[in-house]
């Protein structure tokens, strides 16, 4: 079965093309293809890119062991809400404690839900 986990990155970049460098640069930290990928202007300032990844996985808990497994390539400090049954996401920012290791990025979140890949 694939599973999809959509994440959503804000960065301080300053220019778009800045910010698919970052964004290039955690996709190959992930070591997956970043699905339906956009980046558009934060109104705060910098931008904000989203995209899906799929896992291959073999039911709905590997699917959240892979998406928080990602999770943790990026940063640390993940603060997690939903339910493990239904939806899960995770946030963190760099406020506090937390550690995000792909310069530029100054907050990530990501959810997880099993669906099939299109097509």
């Amino acid at each position: 079965m694939q599973a999809a986990s959509h994440w959503k990155v804000w960065l301080d970049a300053r220019t778009p093309e800045a910010g698919r460098r970052v964004t290039s640069r955690i996709a190959e930290k992930l070591g997956l293809e970043l699905v339906n990928f956009s980046i558009e202007p934060y109104p705060k300032g910098g931008f904000v890119a989203v995209w899906t990844c799929f896992h291959d996985v073999a039911d709905s808990n590997a699917a959240i062991v892979a998406t928080i497994g990602c999770g943790q390539k990026l940063a640390n400090g993940w603060g997690l809400s939903g339910s493990v049954h239904d939806e899960l996401e995770g946030s963190v920012s760099k406020a506090g404690h937390n550690h995000i290791s792909i310069a530029g990025v100054t907050m990530l979140t990501w959810r997880v839900s099993v669906t099939e890949r299109p097509g």
